[in-house]
Order: C-alpha cells, then sequence, then structure tokens
C-alpha cells in the first residue's frame, strides 16, 4: 500500500474515539464476559451452519429444522409464529437454506428470506443479514441496522470511523465489500493500536461493535429517561449480547446444540 493509500485509508478510524469507547467498556465488562461472548458467538455461528445443512440434507425434518433455526435469534425467536404464518414451510426451507455460503451474490442469497421478512415487519428486517453473517462468518460481514443504518446514517461503525468513510455502496453487494473493507481496517488498527478489545478472539469485532453499540444506547437513554428507568436497563454485557443475538436468558436455551 503506497503513502497516499495508507493516509486516506488512516482517516477512516477515528481511533481517539476508539479509545475513548474501549476505556467505557474495560469499566463495565470484564475478560470473563469477552471469553463468554466468544464461545455463544461461536455456538451460534455451529448451530447455523449445522441446521442449514440439515435443512438441504433432510428435507423430512424440515419443520423441526426450522424451529431451531429461527431460535437462534433474539429477532426471530419472538416472531416464530408470524414467520411462520407467513410462508410455508418449504418457502420457509427455501429461504433459510440460501443464507448459506455459495456462489450467489449476497443479494441473491438473502432476497428470499428477506421477502419474507418483509411480510413480517421491521423488526426482523435485519435477520437475513443475521444469519448469513454466522453462517459465514469470515466471508459475510454484519449488516445490521445496529452496525451501520444507511438511511439513517447511524450504528456503531459510524460512532468509531470518521465522517465521510463509505459505506454505502450501489447495491447491497458493494456495500457488502466496502463495510468488510472497513471492519478489517478497524481492526488493524486496533491491533496496531494496542486496543485491549482488538485480539480477544475470532468475534473480537462482533463483540467490540456490539459494545461500543451498547455504550451508545445505554448514554442516550441515560440523557433521555428517568433514573428510576436507568436503574432497570441490561447491563453493558447483556446489551451487547441482545444486539449480536447471543443472550441466554438465566434458564433459557442457546442455539448451541451442535
Amino acid at each position: 500500500m503506497n503513502t497516499m493509500v495508507t493516509a486516506v485509508r488512516r482517516q477512516e478510524a477515528d481511533l481517539e474515539a476508539i479509545r475513548e469507547f474501549s476505556d467505557a467498556i474495560s469499566t463495565r465488562v470484564d475478560d470473563l464476559f469477552i471469553d463468554r461472548a466468544q464461545l455463544r458467538a461461536a455456538a451460534k455461528s455451529a448451530a447455523i451452519r449445522s441446521l442449514i445443512d440439515d435443512l438441504t440434507r433432510n428435507p423430512d425434518t424440515a419443520g423441526e429444522c426450522i424451529s431451531e433455526l429461527l431460535g437462534c435469534s433474539n429477532l426471530s425467536r419472538r416472531s416464530q409464529r408470524e414467520l411462520l404464518v407467513v410462508a410455508e414451510v418449504d418457502e420457509l426451507a427455501s429461504a433459510l437454506t440460501a443464507l448459506a455460503p455459495s456462489a450467489l451474490s449476497l443479494t441473491e442469497r438473502t432476497s428470499p428470506m428477506r421477502v419474507l421478512c418483509q411480510r413480517v415487519g421491521e423488526k426482523v428486517a435485519d435477520l437475513p443479514f443475521e444469519f448469513a453473517h454466522f453462517a459465514d462468518p469470515n466471508g459475510t460481514p454484519l449488516l445490521s441496522r445496529w452496525v451501520f443504518d444507511p438511511d439513517t446514517e447511524s450504528g456503531a461503525l459510524a460512532l468509531i470511523c470518521n465522517e465521510g468513510v463509505d459505506l454505502y455502496g450501489a447495491d447491497l453487494d458493494e456495500r457488502a465489500a466496502k463495510t468488510a473493507s472497513v471492519i478489517a481496517y478497524l481492526h488493524s488498527t486496533m491491533l496496531g493500536g494496542r486496543v485491549r478489545w482488538a485480539d480477544s478472539g475470532p468475534w473480537s469485532m462482533d463483540i467490540f461493535l456490539g459494545l461500543v453499540y451498547g455504550v451508545y444506547m445505554t448514554s442516550v437513554l441515560e440523557m433521555r429517561m428517568s433514573k428510576e428507568f436507568t436503574k432497570i436497563l441490561p447491563n453493558l454485557g447483556e446489551l451487547a449480547e441482545r444486539v449480536l443475538g447471543i443472550y441466554e436468558s438465566k434458564g433459557g436455551a442457546r442455539a448451541n446444540r451442535r
């Protein structure tokens, strides 16, 4: 990379903001939380990949696989009945199996599931992107709106990137490519700057972005809500796990059957 390109890329990462968020995170979560989040993210990814594979190989057990798959995400767990109302089992099975890594573009892979989610509403709009990412964590960036929402220009990436960084793209695939590139560069910058959370494991950037968004959410709510309300807010770790879809309630089941 030549000097000019390096200088341009350095402008993408707001290292000062990254350090500020890292310091705020350090006062609210510890290494035990990070280790647990790494395990939960890995378990969710393994479960989604295994269940999609089962769904592809064993159509006779589609109903069971679909139920377990929809239980892998906080987004779909509560909307499972609605998704099963708006789509036949075969249609939902086809949409879910299409999310697996393949030669198809991300637009093509997510299109069937996006159509089904539109029938349910905004509350599950991010589901196709969450599943596509956990089914292919190294090849598909997480495009959930909490990571970056191009319509409102908000999200975790907007908080730690300098103004003017292009995360849009002419279409979904270009947006995914730009997002992946920026996240990879942010990670490299964090490693070079010895930011504490940069080297915590294979899910370090997912977890860091979730924590960044959690700090932001907490700060906004504390400014807008009464102290009585903010006392009942989940802690930062739980907020991050919830946006990542890896939160396990007490006594609840987690998507780690495989």
